[in-house]
């Protein structure tokens, strides 16, 4: 049995953007449906072949559309889901391929109607127990809602601009080789990221300052101290390279290079419990002399807690470098704590609490945001490939710009179809 990975979209830079679009409903996952409760068997095609198509459909309820701090709107919008994904296992090879469509269809606001799209390919190989090879590549076509990010500010200002969504192209490559048989003692892997993303300027807005592109290395060193547990040591190295084309010559430089030495352990099935800690050091260094630059703590955990077969809780938390989306900062330094509970009550019914803090601090701009979001969902069974899905989430941001708060609530209800 095999479950199909289809939010391609996490990726770890942006991922506070991502965590709001996906608690919201607006990204490309089917974040209404806990996996726990409708897995995806797929379809059988060949030996070794199976296709996983996938369709949700959800009505949805907002209560602040365009994320305002007064004057809140209020809408009432449909969100359409199809995917499909194609897994074909080997002895040797492992290939996968899919596709998601986004499509968001609003009553009143139609400016921001939206069809965005994911597309990936991947492949594992084995080449011998000790030599493995894996690659992947993502073609994104996606959008930033009107309100957040590059227009964040249009709305607390009394102007009729076009409320058109930003849309963007992303595209990103992902290669990685592993040294050592999974019961070496032993392991050594390294990884290569590439990403580019560049905004569509075809509504005559000079927004070239939001592209950018990020290449990272990732060195591990693994230690299997026993089969359920080892040590860790990791080194990556990020170059990060905005478009400031149009940007103004007063303004410096926004690119950087990112440092992070980490060390700590994982396990699996230790007290029902399976985790990952890692401690270190990240050192931040600005191309422009203008801007600061700086050696902070450092920390990844992410835990996991399963005292029955029917309950599970998990917990995260983490420092991560995001991309700016403004133009006086070179970066958002973002902290983030998660923790969720995921509950089956019957073998129909699955709910799942999940809450997410933030705190962002836009380097160079003199600006601290502060958001959580808490998401209620709630999944029927109705059938073994159909679910009845709904969903309440909160969400709250707290800005030492005034302007910039607000809160929202989003009611969503639907059915998703997984055969």
């Amino acid at each position: 049995m095999h479950t199909l990975e289809l939010d391609c979209v996490k990726r770890r830079n942006h991922a506070a953007r991502n965590a709001l679009l996906i608690t919201l409903g607006l990204g490309m996952s089917i974040a209404g449906v806990p996996a726990i409760a409708q897995e995806a068997l797929g379809i059988k095609v060949a030996p070794g072949t199976r296709i996983y198509p996938e369709l949700e459909v959800r009505g949805l309820y907002d209560s602040n559309f365009y994320y305002t701090d007064d004057n809140e709107e209020t809408e009432f919008g449909t969100l359409i889901n199809p995917a499909i994904g194609i897994i074909r296992e080997g002895n040797r090879l492992k290939l996968e391929s899919g596709a998601r469509l986004g499509i968001g269809e609003f009553d009143e606001q139609v400016e921001s109607d939206y069809i965005d799209g994911v597309f990936f390919a991947s492949a594992n190989y084995a080449a011998t127990s000790r030599h493995r090879f894996g690659a992947r590549i993502e073609h994104e076509l996606g959008h930033d809602p009107f309100g957040l990010e590059r227009t964040e500010l249009f709305n607390s200002q009394t102007l009729d601009v076009d409320r058109t969504v930003d849309e963007f192209n992303r595209n990103l490559a992902r290669g990685s080789y592993q040294f050592g048989a999974d019961q070496a003692r032993f392991n050594l892997r390294y990884e290569l990221l590439y990403i580019d993303k560049d905004y569509d300027n075809s509504q005559a807005l000079d927004i070239q300052f939001l592209n950018f592109n990020r290449l990272e290395h990732i060195g591990s060193l693994i230690y299997n101290r026993s089969p359920k547990a080892r040590l860790l040591a990791q080194i990556r190295r990020a170059n990060i390279n905005y478009d400031d084309t149009n940007v103004p010559a007063t303004i410096p430089e926004r690119d950087f290079d990112d440092t992070r030495l980490l060390v700590g352990g994982a396990w699996t099935a230790a007290a029902k419990t399976t985790g990952r800690v890692l401690i270190g050091a990240i050192r931040h260094d600005s191309d422009d002399n203008q801007r600061d630059d700086f050696t902070e703590f450092d920390w990844e955990a992410q835990v996991e807690w399963v005292p029955s077969p029917k309950t599970t809780f998990t917990a995260n938390t983490g420092r991560r470098i995001d991309n700016s989306f403004n133009v006086n900062a070179s970066l958002i330094n973002t902290k983030q704590f998660g923790a969720s509970w995921s509950q089956r009550w019957s073998s129909r019914f699955t709910s799942r609490l999940i809450y997410n803090f933030f705190d962002q601090e836009f380097e160079g701009a003199n600006r601290t945001d502060k958001f959580s979001t808490v998401n209620l969902e709630g999944v029927w069974l109705i059938t073994r490939q159909i679910g009845f899905v709904t969903t309440f989430t909160y969400f709250d941001r707290d800005s030492d710009f005034e302007p910039l708060d607000f809160s929202k609530e989003i009611v969503s209800i639907g059915f998703t179809y997984r055969p």
